[in-house]
Formats: structure tokens, C-alpha cells, sequence
């Protein structure tokens, strides 16, 4: 009698009926069913040409190609053993024998069933609703007399479906639903799919609803560091039941498993909640999603409002289908409620043991500045709460400032496992920090922010450039550093950091001069007096000193010209990109793809685009478009591929890019595969909202929300690069231009 814990209107299934029989006697109509659910797929997904529906028939090679659903505070790989929840580490910082490193803690699954009589043959993510659906079946015989020969008769039909809920951050929902024919009986043999974890213990505790779910106390093994504390996490999980009968009379059935996870961190990063409170904090927050009638819908509705803000491309439906699913890579794995950060595996996985890169900054932060600016801020909350930190990482290594880690997990203490270097000498990524602060600035002008957030990151940057620095004659150099191609492990003067370094000087400068604070001169000193490694005879930049061709792991000097934007002649910036995309290990790390690209479309080149663009698209792994660190190898779901894709399309392809005082547009081209036209809807820029449009000749521009700071129309222009023609733009009226580059700037 295992039918009752079927889940009706929010309550047990027995409940419901006995409920709907009282009210029958009263004459009163009983609650409604369950909304409808999926047990077959439906036909219009099928056949869908929609960038929104991955629909398939096939299965992953690997089990860690299935879609990841997450919401940024919770998530798990489809069907896997385990669940992660963001800022849960188990671990030392360091990398002692059976302690470290710190890494993502692994939650054995309560929300991977498995029926397991049941035959799949069929699955879809529905992006846009972040919802995955599994469909199954079962042949079973004709248990009347009836002999009308029709084999659907016998064939039951199940469909599974999971989601993270966007809107109650630590609920994961599974349904199941089933249809049949009525003159058969089925039994269903459920199992989770849960793996012991060595990340946690899990001692059970006594719940207020046996009948409806167990509570379990969870908590890490290892600390990250002596003085910070464990995490302790308080799991409700609707109760599965072993089997289920759905009997003779019964054409369809439904139920509803939940999940809710809350650690003692939610509210007190330093874990100051008792275990009562997080304990009843899941349990009350397990019975609201039971009991809330919209539970979908208050999901589905919170995806519709990040989604306003999106990427479209028409004529080439799997690039559109890649594009849509890279970008739910990145929302679901940040939230603006949840002050942690983005790691390249995501937040779903172990991957890179869950840890913080450059990657967060350089690579998965750009796109969402433009569409997403209030989760692309939620990077420096992060940082932000980790300055004291760095501080500390700094002063342990000799110098001042602020040394942020090149891997971070909760801390903010260096996290890189031992014995890798990447953390003694990988120091760009303090540049690139100092990068993305200047960006959110040039894009929001929130002083305020400024003030309180992005100055003092930017001071601790810059004063640690000034510890870490050496002075040779009349120039500065930095000694014994790890470059972006990682192959360069040990050398003096790479290009890419030294001129990194020079920038975030400089930023430090000018925010300083924007809040009216009197800058140390030794910054603008070193920034305009950096070494940058050049070779004038040549024209061309050698990656380091002593650069004599050796083959590289990724992009480096290409970096220059994009992100960073350094102005050279057309004659270094070809020689740099010819040079080294033929010194480029073509199975090598994603972020070559994208800035060749990307560097070659500026120049007004597409054509030599072409190859690092579809070189892209070979990290996308079937059925269901999972980038690949590397195309052959390397981690699965690797968002910052997705994040560095995007970028392709965003800065590439349209042809944006941020500047202190405009976005310029550089003339944007279609992507190739038959593309006909790209709609970007929901550009951020100083809190205006923008669409834009173009084909093979035309751009079209429109500004569809006004800023909350001038709020009048005609504030903000566009000016050719080439005709100096000034045109305003009003709210709601598209203007189109011919493709050229142009300037997006507001007046004064």
C-alpha cells in the first residue's frame, strides 16, 4: 500500500481523498488536480525548430553529459549521485594527505530516481524553463478479456521531469507522471541514485512529517582553514517509496518529490546559525514548496524575467539552440542573493574542486555586465568580503596590498592544491579583477558602488603592484610569474601580466581621481613606465623575455587586443595573431577559439575568424549542447566555454566592446552556418535598455528602457565612426544604420 505517498494540491494523496469524499457528501466540488504533466513527449516538442527545446532520442557517451540543473545556489548533473550547494567546501586549503584540497562538497542525491523498470527513450531541457524531461515506458499485458488487439493497451507511459527552483533558491523538485491504459496495473520500483560521499556526515534527525519526508543533519569533515568553522546543512527530502501501484481504473498518476537544502551559512557567513535554525529553516521551507499550488510557475516565471534579456539568432537553428543553452550555463550558476562566484565546472560539479579563477572575471563576466548587470555585481560582493583575505595573502608572501588567490573557494585563501605553482605565480589575475571593476564602472557610473566596493579592490590591487615590482633603469619589470599560457611556467616580463598590471594602475588612478582621493604617484608612474616586451624590427610581441617559439597551451598575447583593447598598429596586431595561432596547440584550452576570433573580427576579417569559430562548436558535446574544456578531454560542462562563446557572439560577431567613456561598435558581421540575422534584447549600458538588431547590411538600434538617472529621451546617441553623423535616440523607435563602426555614448 504504497499508493499514499502520492503528492495531491500540496499533501499526501490519501489526505486528498479522503478530503474529496467529505466534500462530495457536502455537495461542494473537490480542490482541482494536479496541473497536467508530461508523461509523453509532446508532439510540438518533437518537431520543434525552437532554440529553447534540445528534444532527443539519444543518450550522452559519458553520464556526465547530461544537462546540469542548477539555479546558483543548488545544483546537480542529471541522474548523478551527488548534489553541491555554492560556498560548501570540504577541505584544507592546502593540499596535506587526506585533507586537501579544499573542493566543492559532494551531498549524496535525493532527487536522482531511477525507475527501474521502466525503458527511457526520450529526454529534453526546456532552456528557457531551465526544466529537464526524462520519458520512459513499460510493456505490460492486457489484464481484462478484452481482446481488441490494440497494443497500446499495454504500454505505460512515464515521464520524469527536474528543476532547480529559480525563485526558492534551496528547493529541487522531481515529478513523475504516468498514463495507461485502464485495464492495466502497474507496479514502479523506484531507487535513488545516491553515492556515499566522503564530503559529509549525515546523522538523521526526527521530522515534524514522518509520513512525508526525512530531515537530515548534514555536515563537512574538514575546515578550510584552522579558523574558519564547518558547514553544517539541514536536508528535507520527500520520502520515496520503494514501489508504486497505480491500478486497475486509473488511466493516469502523478507525484511530487522535494528537496530543500539550507546550510548555516545562508544568513551568517561565519557560520554563526544553531542547528535548530537551519534544521527548521529546511523543514518550513520543505512544506511551503509542498504546499504551494504554483510551485512551477513561480520557477518558469522567475526564468521569463532573466530571459528578457537574451541572444537570438535566426537561419541557423543549432547555433541558436548552442547560444540559448550557453547562456543558461551562466544564469544558472550566479544569483544576486547567494555571494559566491562563478567556477569553471559550474556549480553543479566538482570540477576544478568547485574553485574561483580568472576565469570568473575574463571569461564568464563580460556577457553578463551587458545583459545581466546585477548578477555580473554579485562577482564583486564576492571579492568585496574576501579583500581582508587577500590582504593576508599578500602580507604572507612579503608584499602589500591585496594578492586575491588564483584558486578561491569560501575563504578567500589561496586554494591551489599542492604541488602547482599557480598560486605562488599566476599573479594576472589581479590585472584582470582590476579589469572587470573598471568595466562594471564604465558600464553603470555608480560611484556610489565605486566608492564603497570597486576603489577599495582596486587600491589593495594596486598597491600590491607596487610591492611585486622591480625597477631596471629606467622601465619596471615583474619577475617570476606563470602566464596565461600555463606551458610558461616561470618567467620575467610576460606581456599579458605586465600590461595587465599597467592597467589596473592606471584604474586605480583614475577612479581615484573620479572620487576625488589623492593617488600615490609611484601608480602612474609604474604604469606608464611597464615594460612591455616588443620586438621593433619585427613588429611583434614576444609572449616573455626569452620567447624563442615554443608551442602554447592557450591564448596569450592575443589577449592583448581582446579583452584588454591596447591600441598597436594593424601590422603588430596581424603579426601577433599569425604568429602565435600557428604556436597554438589546437587541442588546447577553449580560450584560444574565442580571442582569435574575436581579434581577427576586428580587424575586419571574418574570414580568418571562421576556423576559431567552428572550432568552438567542437566543444559542444551531444545530445545536449555540454561544452568541453578541451575538444578531446579535459572537464565537462566547462562554463567558462560557454562563458568565452557568448563573448564570440556579444563583442565579436556584434561588435561591442567597453570603453571608459562609450561602447564602441565595431561593424558587426553575421556568424557563419547560414545565420541571417542577430537580436540582442536587453543591452545594459548606464542603466538603459537597448535592442540590437542587424542582418548582412543593416543595423538597427532601439532603446527600449530608460534610464533611471536621465530619464529624458534623446540623452543617449549613436555617432558613425566614419561620417561623425550624431543620432539620438528616443524610446521605443528603432533607427537603422548601415554596418559600419559607431559609438554609443550619452551627452557630456
Amino acid at each position: 500500500n504504497m499508493w499514499w505517498y502520492g503528492r495531491a494540491r500540496g499533501g499526501p494523496l490519501l489526505f486528498y481523498l479522503i478530503l474529496s469524499f467529505f466534500s462530495s457528501l457536502c455537495s461542494c466540488s473537490p480542490p482541482p488536480p494536479p496541473p497536467p504533466r508530461y508523461s509523453q513527449p509532446p508532439a510540438e516538442w518533437i518537431t520543434s525548430k525552437s532554440s529553447d527545446i534540445i528534444y532527443t532520442t539519444g543518450t550522452p557517451s559519458d553520464p556526465s553529459l547530461y544537462p546540469i540543473i542548477s539555479n546558483g545556489y543548488l545544483g546537480t548533473v542529471l541522474l548523478s549521485g551527488s548534489m553541491y550547494v555554492g560556498g560548501v567546501f570540504n577541505g584544507l586549503s592546502s593540499s596535506l594527505p587526506l585533507q586537501g584540497p579544499s573542493h566543492r562538497a559532494a551531498i549524496p542525491s535525493s532527487v536522482a530516481i531511477n525507475i527501474a523498470n521502466a525503458t527511457p527513450y526520450a529526454s529534453a531541457l526546456i532552456i528557457s524553463n531551465a526544466t529537464f524531461y526524462l520519458w520512459s515506458k513499460i510493456q505490460v499485458e492486457d489484464q481484462t478479456n478484452n481482446n481488441n488487439n490494440n497494443n497500446n493497451n499495454s504500454i505505460i507511459y512515464i515521464g520524469q521531469s527536474w528543476y532547480a527552483h529559480r525563485h526558492h533558491r534551496n528547493i529541487l523538485v522531481t515529478d513523475i507522471s504516468l498514463s495507461k491504459h485502464e485495464n492495466t496495473t502497474i507496479d514502479l520500483y523506484l531507487k535513488v541514485n545516491s553515492s556515499s560521499s566522503p564530503d559529509v556526515v549525515l546523522n538523521a534527525v526526527s521530522s515534524s512529517y514522518p509520513h512525508l519526508y526525512t530531515l537530515t543533519n548534514a555536515s563537512t569533515l574538514i575546515a578550510e582553514t584552522e579558523t574558519s568553522s564547518l558547514i553544517s546543512l539541514g536536508i528535507a527530502s520527500s520520502i520515496v517509496p520503494p514501489c508504486v501501484r497505480v491500478g486497475l481504473g486509473e488511466e493516469s498518476w502523478y507525484m511530487q518529490f522535494i528537496t530543500a537544502i539550507v546550510t548555516n551559512i545562508d544568513n551568517d557567513d561565519d557560520g554563526g546559525d544553531d542547528d535548530a535554525n537551519y534544521l527548521h529553516t529546511a523543514e518550513k521551507m520543505f512544506m511551503t514548496a509542498n504546499e504551494e499550488d504554483d510551485l512551477y510557475e513561480s520557477h518558469v516565471s522567475a526564468w521569463s524575467t532573466l530571459f528578457q534579456s537574451r541572444i537570438e539568432i535566426e537561419g541557423d537553428q543549432y547555433l541558436a539552440t548552442a547560444v540559448m543553452n550557453s547562456y543558461y550555463e551562466l544564469l544558472s550558476n550566479l544569483r544576486s542573493d547567494w555571494p559566491f562566484s562563478l567556477s569553471p565546472g559550474g556549480i553543479g560539479t566538482n570540477g576544478y574542486n568547485g574553485h574561483t579563477f580568472w576565469d570568473a572575471e575574463t571569461w564568464m563576466y563580460p556577457t553578463l555586465l551587458l545583459l545581466q548587470p546585477k548578477l555580473a555585481k554579485e562577482l564583486f560582493s564576492y571579492r568585496y568580503a574576501n579583500l581582508g583575505t587577500a590582504q593576508q595573502n599578500a602580507a604572507a608572501m612579503g608584499y602589500k596590498g591585496a594578492k586575491f588567490p588564483w584558486e578561491s573557494a569560501r575563504t578567500g585563501i589561496e586554494c591551489t592544491p599542492v604541488p602547482n605553482t599557480e598560486g605562488l605565480y599566476e599573479v594576472h589575475i589581479q590585472g584582470d579583477i582590476a579589469v572587470a571593476v573598471w568595466q562594471y564602472y564604465s558600464v553603470s557610473r555608480d560611484k556610489e558602488w565605486l566608492r564603497k566596493t570597486g576603489y577599495p579592490i582596486l587600491e589593495g590591487i594596486a598597491e600590491y603592484w607596487v610591492s611585486r615590482v622591480n625597477r631596471s633603469g629606467d622601465l619596471y619589470v615583474i619577475n617570476g610569474v606563470r602566464c596565461p599560457d600555463e606551458s610558461a611556467t616561470y618567467v620575467n616580463n610576460s606581456v599579458f601580466t605586465n600590461t595587465v598590471a599597467s592597467k589596473a594602475l592606471d584604474y586605480a588612478v583614475q577612479a581615484s581621481e573620479l572620487l576625488g582621493i589623492n593617488a600615490p604617484a609611484i601608480w602612474r608612474n609604474i604604469s606608464d613606465n611597464m615594460k612591455i616586451p616588443f620586438d621593433a624590427v619585427a613588429q611583434w610581441h614576444p609572449e616573455y623575455d626569452g620567447y624563442d617559439g615554443q608551442q602554447i597551451n592557450q591564448a596569450d598575447v592575443v589577449l592583448l587586443q581582446y579583452p584588454l583593447g591596447i591600441p598597436m598598429s594593424r601590422e603588430v596586431a596581424i603579426n601577433d595573431i599569425l604568429y602565435y595561432q600557428n604556436h597554438t596547440d589546437r587541442n588546447g584550452m577553449f580560450t584560444g577559439d574565442c580571442s582569435y576570433s574575436i581579434a581577427w573580427l576586428r580587424l575586419g576579417r571574418p574570414q580568418d575568424a571562421l576556423y576559431y569559430f567552428n572550432n568552438t562548436l567542437q566543444h559542444l558535446k551531444p545530445p545536449y549542447y555540454v561544452f568541453t574544456e578541451r575538444i578531446v578531454g579535459g572537464i565537462p560542462h566547462f562554463i567558462t566555454g560557454a562563458g568565452g562563446f557568448l563573448q564570440n557572439v556579444l563583442f565579436g560577431y556584434l561588435g561591442l566592446q567597453i570603453e571608459r567613456s562609450n561602447i564602441t561598435i565595431y561593424t558587426p558581421a553575421l556568424p557563419p552556418g547560414g545565420t541571417s540575422r542577430v537580436t540582442v534584447h536587453g543591452v545594459s549600458y548606464l542603466s538603459y535598455l537597448f535592442r540590437f538588431s542587424y542582418d548582412a547590411s543593416t543595423l538597427c538600434v532601439t532603446l527600449t528602457h530608460l534610464s533611471r538617472d536621465t530619464p529624458d529621451d534623446g540623452a543617449i546617441m549613436i555617432e558613425s565612426a566614419s561620417s561623425s553623423k550624431v543620432v539620438p535616440l528616443y524610446l521605443n523607435k528603432e533607427v537603422q544604420f548601415p554596418l559600419g563602426k559607431y559609438y554609443l555614448y550619452t551627452k557630456g
